[in-house]
């Protein structure tokens, strides 16, 4: 017998009450975070959390990362072809 994925089942998630869920989980690629109607997309990759327009296109004027740089949780905005330090 074949077995059903979860996310295969229409409204199998439930979003309406409270959840705790406990244990680690490990990603092999990037992670989106799409907000409906929202302005930007959130994504993981490379160690980095980037706040960015298009998820396809990290590099593009104005998006945001948050991540380790030089051993410090540094905040960068993409400006003018690379990316700038917060306070620098």
């Amino acid at each position: 017998m074949t077995m059903i994925l979860a996310k295969q089942v229409e409204g199998i998630i439930d979003r309406d009450t409270k959840q705790d869920v406990s244990g680690e989980k490990t990603f092999n690629a990037s992670v989106i975070f799409e907000k409906q109607n929202g302005e930007f997309h959130i994504k993981t990759q490379d160690g980095f959390l980037y706040w960015c327009k298009r998820q396809d296109r990290l590099t593009e004027e104005g998006n945001a990362r948050l991540g380790m740089v030089s051993l410090q949780l540094t905040v960068q905005y993409y400006n003018e072809g690379r990316w700038v330090t917060v306070g620098k």
